[in-house]
């Protein structure tokens, strides 16, 4: 069928696929359960010269029904080589919702966890719904309906309506495996995070949240505060605040600054003297009239890709999470309005295969409940009020239009309770990071986190986009030093010498 002749194109060009979900399987219910690890043979090598333990944890599906299905969740330990290892390990908390880490915990831990574990054991779970834990909520039809947008330019109306089909199948689907969808939210799923260190048997340990990571170990540190010593959060996703609503405004933010950054640097504003003009131009062109691109490969095959303003947009966007996209956003930008699209294109269809890395039901579930709980109609048609020029955008987007409402009704029928759209107060001892590029998670959200944190601090760090400890080496040093000495002020001595980002120079024309 056709979407699977659009994939393999896309691969083609691009790189290999993650690996597809495995196929849900409906756990048989228990009528009483006990949080357990079961240790199981490793899938994967172990990072070199450090040992692994892998296995599964046991609980249930939903906690308030004595009957409930029991579902597991995939586990990986990796141990510390030191002598005199500390006795609470950091458990590493992936973002989405719908992110995981179990499948790629050796080249994630390689690449990014070392120093952290230098006395530490590191502990990775996919949370339920995700990755290798059963059941995995992925809904195919909508990488179904991303895929052939890219390929074949559907306009807003098209695109909202594919979409939102899509997403209420994908509910009816588990539905009719007897999934409970709705138990899929940050509350169970710091449930199951409190399960695990008793069902491994640490008195506390120490929670490294990142992105929506960080939204779960606050969760965590409101209701099972008793087991935590301290807590990293890098890019910060309050309670309090609605991701949906203040996309524009926080795209808008992290724009200014790439926009402020290339003036700030003399080659860039040489190469790229009009670098706001020239994106705002390119979109609203590129929205009347979407362009075709057509890219080649060395074995002479070929693949299109539409390239509208929105889908530049969004590009832009998720480009300025990475701080090797945002040295290179100048440089696309004018070899787009060149119309010079290789590398740009590339880069864009990079972005796009990241749907591969969220299991989209428990995307879905989990933000009908924490979000749309707490989001009327109105809010979204005074988001198109107040930006009349991106209501193509807020249109097309299903997360970012008022259809989602009826859509969650599917996920999650009965809205939060209250609790869960209020500033989450603690006195854990806790680290915010925040990234001056950020276009997700500004760096005002840490502040309004650490406002009803008692213990907490707040370190902006320039330069940098989403997740700061794995893009700025001042950011990562300053985490793993807080995790050994929580109680005293970090010292941030570093940023006085963090880089601004290198924009690429203009290729010669």
């Amino acid at each position: 069928m056709r979407y699977g002749w659009i994939l393999a194109s896309i691969l083609l060009f691009l790189m290999p696929a993650a690996p597809m979900s495995a196929q849900v399987n409906t756990l048989s219910a228990e009528p009483a359960w006990v949080p357990e690890f079961i240790e199981q043979d490793c899938t994967e090598s172990a990072p070199y010269n450090f040992d692994m333990t892998c296995g599964i944890l046991r609980v249930p599906e939903n906690r308030n029904n004595p009957n409930s299905a029991i579902i597991e969740l995939a586990v990986v330990i990796v141990q510390t080589r030191s002598e005199n290892p500390q006795p609470d390990p950091i458990v590493y908390l992936v973002g989405g919702p719908g992110g995981s880490i179990v499948r790629s915990a050796t080249n994630f831990f390689s690449s990014n966890m070392i120093p952290f574990a230098h006395q530490r054991d590191i502990i990775f779970f996919d949370q339920r719904g995700t990755g290798l834990s059963q059941p995995n909520l992925q809904c195919d039809g909508v990488i179904n309906i991303a895929l052939n947008a890219l390929t074949e330019g559907y306009d807003a109306d098209v695109e909202l309506r594919r979409s939102r089909y899509a997403s209420m199948l994908c509910s009816q689907q588990y539905l009719e495996m007897d999934v409970d969808v709705s138990a899929y939210t940050t509350a169970n799923n710091a449930a199951d995070l409190d399960d695990l260190r008793l069902a491994l048997g640490y008195d506390s340990w120490n929670l490294f949240g990142v992105s929506y990571g960080t939204r779960l170990a606050l969760t965590a540190m409101r209701d099972y505060p008793e087991g935590i010593r301290s807590v990293v959060l890098d890019s910060v996703y309050p309670a309090q605040v609605n991701l949906f609503t203040d996309y524009i405004a926080n795209a808008l933010r992290a724009l200014d600054v790439l926009f402020a950054g290339c003036a700030a640097d003399t080659a860039c504003q040489v190469d790229y003297p009009d670098l706001e003009a020239t994106f705002y131009q390119l979109y609203e062109q590129f929205n009347t009239d979407p362009q075709t691109i057509v890219l080649s490969s060395l074995r002479g095959d070929s693949i299109r890709v539409v390239l509208s303003g929105d889908r530049l947009f969004d590009w832009v966007f998720n480009w300025m999470y990475s701080v090797d996209n945002i040295e290179n956003i100048p440089r696309w930008l004018y070899e787009i309005a060149d119309g010079n699209y290789d590398s740009a294109v590339r880069a864009g269809i990079r972005q796009e295969l990241r749907v591969y890395n969220i299991a989209h039901g428990m995307y879905q579930a989990v933000q009908c409940y924490d979000e749309m709980s707490f989001t009327t109609p109105d809010d979204f048609i005074h988001l198109r009020d107040d930006y009349p020029q991106f209501v193509s955008l807020l249109s097309r987007n299903m997360l970012l239009n008022e259809a989602v409402i009826d859509v969650c009704l599917d996920w999650q029928p009965v809205a939060a309770d209250d609790l869960e759209n209020v500033a989450i107060a603690s006195d854990i001892p806790t680290l915010l990071l925040a990234g001056e590029y950020d276009p997700i998670t500004p760096p005002a959200w840490a502040h309004l986190a650490a406002a009803t944190l008692d213990n907490s601090y707040v370190v902006d760090v320039p330069g940098v986009g989403h997740a700061v400890a794995f893009s700025s080496w001042c950011g990562k040093q300053i985490a793993t030093h807080f995790f050994d000495q929580p109680d005293v002020e970090p010292d941030d001595m570093c940023l006085q010498s963090a880089p601004t980002p290198t924009f690429a120079r203009a290729r010669a024309r």
